[in-house]
């Protein structure tokens, strides 16, 4: 099977009866030796190739399945609702093997981005279909090459504007900042290390996120998602993480994050929510990041309360790791005299956190910040 971009057959055109048999999105299961997809339908199991994928100019995307029975029956998949397709998309890309990366080049080399950022366009009024083509859109940028493509399309720009738009839906703002954040990184994020130093910050990625955070606003963008949802936990994970992310763009990006707000913020997240160590790890990383490599932020830090949220979290929280991110930070938070006298199993168990490596626990969060002034980038 080859794949297919422009219009098919199989497609219907935009005028048709959306009322078509409603396919209920698959769950996948794994790889197949040959880089082909499992998972279930309809009570079925269900090979679907990566190159069977398409995505037709209606924007309706098109699946062949082959039922893996004695019949072996080709099942043709319409979706004409873009939601759903980009949903099904989300499904086959949802994972890390070599097959689910062959489906994504492949999608990609088909112009699935293409496709994906005309919905960004065509549908920005409609926060569910952008939700998921802003998650669909994340699983693809999976590597630099990709990362750099939607850059130089403005798909940064667009994220930043359909956030704006849809401040109020929750879902597209974890979605938008969690797109911002793969395509500083080109998709690769080890959760388990998540200092960006250990996920290999380069020219490129510091280029990207001095993009993203600055020139498309995602600073503030971020921000703002963080004090218009203090009861979701999946804003206030993307948010801090996505502060983290900008901050890698070197030291004028941190003066940045410092005028809109971002120490009130974290040290908000740090204060309010003291039992989750996946927010933890994300907001405690980002405001060390801020307070490094300048003495200037370290006191900007101080004022705001951002250095006492800091190590206040350290004391209650056993499974946070930086893996020697911060340890020159060391003497900031604790002063030398302090940490020389006080050599009792609470101060090595934090200072643990910032030398010694360990596999963190990550867990998830909610939070509820402050509310306060934060602008948008210009």
């Amino acid at each position: 099977m080859k794949l297919m971009t422009g219009t098919s057959n199989l497609c219907t055109s935009r005028g048709a009866d959306p009322k078509l048999e409603e396919i209920p999105v698959m769950s996948t299961g794994g790889t197949h030796g040959d880089g082909s997809l499992q998972g279930s339908f309809s009570g079925s199991v269900i090979s679907i190739s990566a190159a069977s994928l398409g995505i037709c100019s209606q924007g309706c995307l098109v699946s062949e399945a082959h039922l893996l029975g004695p019949d072996v029956a080709l099942l043709p998949i319409h979706l004409v609702v873009q939601e759903r397709a980009c949903a099904l998309l989300v499904h086959v890309v949802s994972g890390n093997s070599r097959g689910y990366e062959v489906a994504k080049r492949m999608l990609e080399e088909a112009g699935a981005v293409e496709e994906l950022d005309a919905l960004l366009r065509s549908h920005d009024a409609d926060p569910n279909v952008l939700g998921q083509v802003l998650q669909a859109l994340r699983l693809l940028v999976w590597n630099n090459v990709v990362a750099e493509k939607v850059v130089a399309y403005g798909v940064p720009e667009k994220v930043v504007t359909a956030m704006g738009r849809h401040r109020a839906h929750a879902d597209l703002q974890a979605h938008g900042l969690n797109l911002l954040i793969s395509i500083i990184f080109g998709g690769k994020w080890d959760t388990a290390k998540p200092s960006p130093r250990h996920n290999g910050v380069d020219a490129g990625k510091m280029s990207r996120a001095k993009e993203v955070g600055r020139s498309a606003g995602g600073v503030g963008c971020a921000i703002t998602a963080m004090v218009s949802h203090p009861a979701s936990l999946e804003v206030h994970l993307a948010a801090a993480h996505a502060l983290w992310a900008f901050s890698v763009a070197g030291l004028e990006a941190k003066v940045l994050l410092l005028d809109n707000g971002a120490v009130e913020a974290l040290a908000s997240t740090l204060l309010l929510h003291v039992h989750s160590a996946s927010v933890q790890t994300m907001a405690i990383g980002a405001m060390l990041s801020l307070a490094q490599d300048s003495t200037a932020n370290r006191a900007q830090v101080v004022r705001e309360g951002g250095k006492g949220a800091v190590v206040r979290a350290l004391e209650k929280q056993s499974d946070i790791n930086f893996y020697g991110e911060f340890e020159d930070l060391e003497d900031w938070l604790f002063g030398k005299k302090w940490k020389n006298k006080q050599k009792n199993k609470q101060l090595v168990r934090i200072l643990n956190a910032l030398q010694t490596p360990r596999l963190p626990s990550l867990t998830s969060v909610s939070m509820s910040a402050a509310a306060f002034r934060c602008g948008m980038m210009s």
